[in-house]
């Protein structure tokens, strides 16, 4: 393939149009057509194409005509490489966590500005303190 001589989308065109292929592949960008007689010694050119859509709005109905008639014997549009499903997931994973550590930063900043009340939610008491007395009773004149 390295001597191969680089053809155009016209030349594929002109090849498919007066019938001088025998198979067609495509696969992710690359178009390959095998020739039913080799032409500048070559029975096999392959194409990269822009977008493997135009490839096929242009020339499947003409292949799938010709494999009718029998004049391609084979042709091939095998699907490229799909995503798994969990990869789906990602980008809502990501705005998930981007927002809680929004929420968990602003939260910081208010309770740095907020005084001992908003502190108190994340600050816990330390273990070894003892609860606060009971308020006494005072007695009342007269009653012991």
């Amino acid at each position: 393939m390295g001597n191969q001589e680089k053809i155009t989308y016209a030349q594929v065109r002109q090849l498919l149009e007066q019938q001088m292929v025998s198979r067609v592949s495509l696969e992710d960008n690359t178009v390959t057509l095998y020739l039913k007689e080799p032409q500048g010694g070559q029975s096999v050119l392959t194409y990269q194409i822009g977008n493997p859509d135009w490839f096929y709005q242009d020339f499947n109905d003409l292949i799938v005509e010709q494999k009718r008639q029998g004049i391609i014997t084979d042709y091939d549009y095998p699907q490229g490489w799909v995503p798994p499903y969990w990869m789906s997931f990602i980008p809502w994973i990501v705005i998930l966590v981007v927002f809680g550590l929004l929420c968990y930063f602003m939260f910081l900043r208010q309770a740095g500005a907020g005084g001992e009340e908003a502190a108190a939610v994340w600050t816990a008491p330390p273990a070894s303190a003892a609860p606060a007395p009971a308020p006494r009773r005072r007695a009342e004149e007269g009653h012991l």
